[in-house]
């Protein structure tokens, strides 16, 4: 090739000088040896095909070497630079392949953020999804498609779901000549792979369950396909299970954000494919008998409550409280079924707040407190005791249950309360903030707990007033004027002390809590 660079056969002998250097750089690789020797021969030889064959399908294959070099080495630097070098019509593979790169690389960099994705790790999924946008554009015009690719529009086909466009992601997945499912479906050479099958059909279950309106029949094909595909291979139920309650976990976020943005509809449609996946769920082998899935099952019934309002969210808040009732009653005819007593308490709380939520405060209330009896100083659990007596109190009309609610109930015989109530709580809040503040400096978990106690402080101290103002609503006359002017000092004293009062969220909550209190002198 270098000596006889017009012989007709010239780029065909580089190209077969590339592939004798990949073997050995693949085998000093393989061998844990040094690959450098390898490596610049490699380039060597693809700058040569690059430079006097720019235009040969030879140099498109000698840059596309490379850059599958520079992304095992983790060079995604180097093979950008590469793939601009491509022709337009040679790129598409090579999208492909650096999307997917940097796509894995950017869910490392958010699984390592304790705080989310920052710019950097943004910009990588930005950028992925331009590649791998790109190279299914370009690839259809391909006549057939190799599984390198195939694994590519795989990964284009997650980042859309991540992204919140299913619809995209189903059209993706059904396109008739490149879609993933569609390879699947045609057994194309492309899909042969059972790990890509089986990847295909998680990633279009997930897509007809989260594409509005949700295509149930298409999801319900899926679940049959998937269990197909595993029903042979080893621990195949436990496998199921765990895809389904990992779809679950990602739909249930779905369905809150979408209530939150007000899309009642929306939430509620995905809620109802999402029981299909609990069905399924519930009647495998083996799951009735496992702690975990069922605690999975009640906590996805109590999650889909939450996410939900009114009516639509009762049916499921009562399937979790038979759910979680059920857990607790195995337990405590089997102590081995449950891993650890913590995990009955947890099961225990979720219970009380099933109870809660559909608005049976006595028997919430005292669940909580059997609980504080055995953990009098679990900062969640106290909460949880002043929210019910609150909630009791706003919505029976007892001003008594109100008090209680902010300066504790249950006195026990160091005449200190069982419930400590919302003043108590802010105070507690408080110190463990200054003390966690003394350690932050040297321990990052400390910073954290920093802004978990200024939260509830602030939290707890705005329930103070909050909980006068409802006992004001309630009174007459001077306890009236006496309950709005002690809601109105906390208010006004919080904001003078505190002016930034915890962030953005509780002074909004604060300002507009003090006009209510204001409108009604």
């Amino acid at each position: 090739a270098r000596r006889y660079p017009e012989n007709k056969f010239a780029p065909v002998a580089a190209k077969l000088a590339l592939a004798s250097y990949e073997r050995l750089y693949n085998a000093a690789k393989q061998a844990n040896e040094s690959s450098d020797f390898e490596a610049q021969h490699l380039a060597e030889v693809a700058e040569l095909l690059v430079l006097r064959w720019p235009e040969s399908p030879e140099a498109a294959a000698g840059l596309n070497l490379l850059i599958n070099v520079a992304l095992r080495d983790d060079r995604m630097a180097d093979a950008e630079k590469l793939l601009e070098r491509l022709p337009p019509v040679s790129r598409a593979a090579a999208e492909l392949r650096l999307g997917g790169a940097l796509w894995t690389r950017y869910l490392q960099a958010s699984r390592n953020s304790q705080a989310g994705p920052d710019k950097a790790a943004l910009a990588l999924k930005q950028k992925a999804g331009a590649l791998l946008a790109s190279g299914y554009q370009a690839l259809q015009a391909k006549p057939q498609v190799t599984a390198t690719e195939a694994t590519g529009l795989l990964y284009f086909v997650h980042l859309l779901l991540a992204n919140g466009e299913a619809q995209k992601a189903v059209a993706v997945l059904e396109n008739s000549s490149v879609g993933p499912l569609s390879l699947v479906t045609n057994k194309s050479s492309a899909a042969q792979r059972v790990g890509f099958v089986q990847e295909t059909y998680k990633a279009a279950l997930r897509a007809y369950v989260s594409v509005q309106p949700p295509q149930r029949d298409k999801a319900q094909k899926m679940m049959t396909a998937l269990e197909s595909v595993l029903g042979n291979q080893g621990n195949a139920q436990q496998k199921l299970i765990k895809i389904y309650v990992s779809l679950g976990l990602q739909l249930q976020q779905q369905i809150s954000t979408l209530s939150a943005d007000g899309k009642t509809d929306e939430a509620k449609g995905v809620a109802t494919a999402f029981e299909d996946l609990l069905a399924r769920v519930t009647q495998r082998a083996g799951a009735a008998e496992d702690w975990k899935v069922q605690n999975w099952i009640a906590q996805t019934n109590l999650r889909l409550g939450q996410g939900l309002r009114g009516k639509d969210a009762v049916r499921y808040y009562q399937q979790a409280e038979k759910a979680y009732q059920t857990l607790l009653s195995k337990a405590d005819q089997d102590p081995k079924f449950a891993p650890s007593p913590i995990a009955v308490l947890g099961t225990r709380k979720r219970l009380a707040d099933c109870l809660q939520a559909q608005e049976k405060y006595s028997d919430a209330f005292q669940m909580y407190t059997s609980i504080l009896s055995d953990k009098p100083n679990m900062l969640e659990l106290q909460q949880a005791a002043a929210t019910a007596l609150q909630q009791w109190g706003t919505e029976t009309k007892d001003a008594n249950k109100l008090e209680e609610s902010i300066r504790g109930t249950m006195p026990r015989a160091n005449k200190k309360n069982l419930v400590w109530g919302w003043l108590r709580l802010a105070s507690i809040a408080d110190q463990a903030k200054r003390r966690a503040e003394k350690k932050a400096a040297d321990d990052p978990k400390q910073a954290r707990k920093v802004a978990t106690y200024e939260s509830l402080f602030f939290e707890a101290r705005y329930h103070v007033a909050q909980a006068r103002f409802a006992a004001a609503q309630l009174a007459t006359g001077a306890d009236r004027q006496k309950q709005l002017r002690s809601a109105r000092q906390s208010l006004e004293s919080m904001i003078r002390l505190y002016p930034k009062l915890g962030g953005p969220q509780w002074q909004g909550a604060y300002r507009k809590l003090l006009e209510q209190v204001e409108q009604e002198k």
